[in-house]
């Protein structure tokens, strides 16, 4: 791995412009909500991977929705969350879709890596990543990872 300590925030909003067509494909606006400083150790070409797959996520299951992407802080953590207004996924489907070949729903397009291949990368970066349903409908992905000790 290539580690340096990166920007999660301006990772996060490169991959949003990076995106900007399939955005527009999907019929989805982005809303971001950045906080800037938010440094992380890690591979950067790795976690955009990650971060790109959870987006991809979201224009998938949330055609014609907006979709917010959030990056904090939360004590000794970046957080980022990318919270969609979709279908939602099933309670018992929260902790399977991380596992290769799962998907949410057998109708899905996919071979169901993409998450997977997230949480590996996260979890190689010391982070986590999980998924919730949101109150009122749709998904929220919720990556944290150790912030950089800066000397």
């Amino acid at each position: 791995m290539d580690v340096a300590n990166h920007d999660l925030g301006e990772i996060a909003a490169g991959l949003v412009e990076q995106m900007s067509e399939d955005a527009g494909k999907a019929q989805c606006e982005f809303r971001l909500k950045i906080e800037t400083g938010v440094m992380v150790r890690c591979d950067r070409f790795r976690i955009e991977q990650a971060i790109l797959n959870v987006l991809s996520n979201a224009l998938k299951y949330a055609p014609g929705n907006p979709v917010a992407l959030i990056v904090g802080r939360d004590g000794a953590h970046g957080v980022m969350m990318v919270e969609d207004r979709g279908v939602g996924i099933d309670p018992d489907a929260l902790t399977r879709i991380f596992n290769r070949f799962e998907r949410a729903d057998s109708q899905s397009a996919g071979l169901g890596l993409g998450l997977y291949i997230a949480r590996e990368i996260v979890t190689q970066h010391g982070g986590t990543i999980r998924a919730e349903r949101r109150e009122g409908g749709g998904s929220r992905f919720c990556i944290t990872m150790p912030l950089s000790i800066m000397p």
